[in-house]
């Protein structure tokens, strides 16, 4: 499966995982691989937005972010 593929799949995973902790009002895939042109060092940049946001979903967020790294080798950035 092309790289560009498997990372459609991993946000998409990633956004299923989020959707279960908050209701997001959007979820966004950008930068290198959202464009296809991401190499082997490059991370996986993800918009998300939900109605409300507090410490805890941060962190739960966070949490499901790394999971996600650990399974796929793709790192994840989380701001």
């Amino acid at each position: 499966m092309p790289t560009a593929q498997n990372d459609l799949q991993t946000a998409r995973r990633l956004k299923d995982r989020v959707s279960k902790l908050a209701p997001l009002i959007d979820f966004r895939l950008f930068g290198s691989r959202a464009r296809g042109d991401a190499d082997e060092f490059s991370d996986m940049d993800i918009f998300m937005k939900s109605e409300t946001v507090d410490r805890e979903l941060k962190q739960k967020v966070k949490n499901a972010a790394w999971e996600m790294t650990l399974e796929t080798n793709k790192g994840t950035g989380y701001f």
